[in-house]
Formats: structure tokens, C-alpha cells, sequence
């Protein structure tokens, strides 16, 4: 018999969960080891969630057996084969496990997310309010207010009036990837959430020219 997910404590724990993943690229503000934090919490809780609702897995399972995760697994079984060849086989091998690592967290958070409306919701606020509380603080960073930002980012002490732009040019590159999704959440939104979702994308549109990251620009593009 499958399992369901009825611990008295699965509202908090599915609630937690949403919003950890909700702030796991806004969180890169802060720097990556935050980023990492994040998403190792939130994979944890996530198969924890898991085990009592199999039907997560499940739903992981026929993504992966479908023809699109077909070919990714294709795509990975080559990259092993040429591991061996590589100039730096252990450190080719490195890249290929953490990189499967993280797609197999992406599935399982995607098939949490999927069979839950209101973590799904969840979810989409809190990266829409993290994005833009991010984008706030570097701007106000980039307009001479550096304090909130350094308390952030736990760098205290006289800082040069280009230091946001330097110090934040990974940060730039991962809201390249967020103004799609920003755009998303604008259209498919409604109130006040598709305004401060648009908001959000012009904000992170703003910090990734004002970076001067070429990488993240170019991804923009």
C-alpha cells in the first residue's frame, strides 16, 4: 500500500519546504555558500516528504522514464564513457556526479511541486518577493546604500563605490536565468503578485546590466 503523507507535522514541514525552495536562486545575494545551504535543506526535507508520499516518487520515476529523461540519461551515459579519456578523469568524474546530482534533486523537487497546489504557490511567491527584496538591495547597493547589502552578504567595513558590481557578478548571472521565470510568474499571475513579479524582472534586468557580467547579459540575450 502506497504511503501518504498524513504526519501531523507534514503541513509545516511541506510549507518550509516551498519556501526554501522559493529562495534557494534569490538567496545567491547572499553568496553561494547560503545557495548551498538552502538546497541541501530543502532536498533532505524533500525526501523526507517523499517517503511518506510515494507518489512523489512515482512521479519522479515517470519523468525519468519518459523519452525527454530518456535522453538526458543517454546524454550522461555518454559523458561517462569519455571520463576515462579526459585529461583530468577525476576531476571530469567530479563534474559529471555533481551535475547528476542536481538534476535528480531538480526532478524531485519538480515532482514535490507538481502534485502540490499550495506548496507550488507557495513556492512562486516567495521566489517572486526574494527576487525582488534581492534586486532592492543591490540597487540601493549600486546607489551608495551598501550597509543592507554587506549585513547580507556578511562583509562589514569601508567598501569601494564599485564593490556591489564586482561582488555581485554571480548573483547578475543567476537572475539572467530568473527573469524568464519573473515573467513567467507576471503572467501567470494576478494583483498584486503579476505587478511585483514584473517588477521583480525589471529590477534583476537592472542589476545584470549594472554588474556588467558579460556571461549573464549574453544569457539575458
Amino acid at each position: 500500500m502506497a504511503m501518504t503523507d498524513d504526519h501531523p507535522n507534514s503541513t509545516w514541514l511541506r510549507d518550509a519546504t516551498a519556501i526554501a525552495l522559493g529562495l534557494t536562486v534569490p538567496a545567491m545575494v547572499s553568496g553561494r555558500a547560503v545557495l548551498q545551504a538552502i538546497v541541501a535543506t530543502a532536498l533532505i526535507a524533500v525526501l523526507i516528504i517523499a517517503w511518506r508520499d510515494r507518489a512523489i516518487f512515482a512521479r519522479a520515476g515517470a519523468a525519468v522514464r519518459s523519452r525527454f529523461g530518456m535522453i538526458v540519461l543517454a546524454a550522461f551515459a555518454g559523458m561517462a564513457i569519455s571520463i576515462p579519456g579526459s585529461l583530468d578523469p577525476l576531476r571530469s568524474f567530479e563534474a559529471w556526479a555533481r551535475t547528476l546530482a542536481y538534476i535528480v534533486g531538480c526532478v524531485l523537487f519538480w515532482a514535490y511541486l507538481a502534485g502540490d497546489a499550495r506548496a507550488n504557490t507557495l513556492c512562486r511567491r516567495t521566489f517572486i518577493l526574494g527576487c525582488a527584496a534581492g534586486t532592492a538591495l543591490v540597487i540601493s547597493a549600486q546607489l551608495g546604500l551598501t550597509l543592507p547589502l554587506q549585513a547580507v552578504r556578511n562583509t562589514f567595513g569601508a567598501v569601494s563605490g564599485a564593490w556591489a558590481a564586482a561582488a555581485l557578478k554571480a548573483y547578475a548571472a543567476s537572475m539572467s536565468c530568473a527573469v524568464p521565470v519573473l515573467i513567467w510568474c507576471a503572467w501567470h499571475s494576478a494583483g498584486k503578485w503579476r505587478w511585483l513579479a514584473g517588477l521583480a524582472a525589471f529590477g534583476a534586468g537592472a542589476v545584470i546590466i549594472e554588474t556588467a557580467n558579460k556571461a549573464a547579459i549574453a544569457g539575458l540575450l
